[in-house]
């Protein structure tokens, strides 16, 4: 597990690299099929913003509220930590601003939903390897299979000698085949 790489002396956190890295692929699949809807491209741009402010948003948000009983005395100060983005609330949050972006450009239509799904589902993907580089701590349960992996490493350790299901491989798998199979061929998806 590599939860930091160094650069020139700056600590790069490798989810937040993967992180971003997923809505830079995103943003590619987006142009591409805006491109075919005969769409302006640089909708992609916007569109990709909305995902990533309400995606944050509705992450920490959603954190706040499932840990409200330990947030409760900081509030502000578990809003502004460097931890704690949930995927559902991220999903959810990222799902609002982009139906505003929508709204906004009077394209709420299902041809830009349909757009939208598979990268969602490319960005899930490549964000579970940064759950699996940086050992986040949302591994399977404890596990003697052949490929089980330990985590000693990681952002949240597993104990020395304890091996679990790589859960985040196993999704990024999904992820991928569900992406390719929305998208209907990889020559529609990849720009090229």
């Amino acid at each position: 597990m590599k939860p930091e790489i160094h650069l020139l002396g700056i600590s790069i956190k490798t989810f937040g690299l993967t992180f971003a890295i997923g809505f830079f692929a995103c943003g590619l699949v987006v142009a591409r099929r805006l491109r075919e809807l005969g769409k302006p491209v640089d909708w992609a741009y916007e569109i990709v913003f909305a995902a990533l402010i309400g995606g944050v948003v509705g992450a920490r948000g959603y954190f706040v509220i499932e840990h409200f009983s330990q947030a409760k005395h900081d509030v502000v100060g578990t809003v502004f930590s460097g931890t704690g983005l949930v995927w559902y609330g991220g999903a959810i949050g990222g799902a609002i601003g982009v139906i505003g972006w929508m709204r906004w450009r009077h394209v709420l239509e299902l041809r830009m939903f349909d757009m939208c799904a598979t990268a969602l589902a490319l960005g899930y993907a490549i964000g579970r390897i940064g759950c699996q580089v940086s050992g986040d701590g949302d591994y399977g349960i404890r596990s003697s299979l052949p490929w089980a992996m330990g985590y000693p490493h990681g952002t949240v350790p597993t104990p020395p000698g304890v091996r679990v299901q790589p859960t985040p491989i196993y999704e990024t798998v999904a992820m991928c085949l569900l992406a390719y199979l929305l998208c209907g061929s990889v020559t529609e998806c990849v720009p090229g």
